[in-house]
């Protein structure tokens, strides 16, 4: 996956602010890592179960 990095301008004034988008980004990282550790916790209790 190549990582496109955008200058966003907000609307009107074009002012630049990169680090919003930063956070945004952040956030998402932190809920797919989230949805990683279950489904890492799920397989173990599946391999517990059998």
């Amino acid at each position: 996956m190549e990582v496109k990095i955008r200058v966003w301008r907000s609307k009107g004034t074009g002012e630049e602010k990169p680090e919003a988008k930063a956070k945004s980004n952040s956030k998402q990282q932190k809920k797919s890592q989230k949805k990683k550790k279950k489904k890492r916790l799920c397989g173990e209790m599946n391999a517990k179960m059998r």
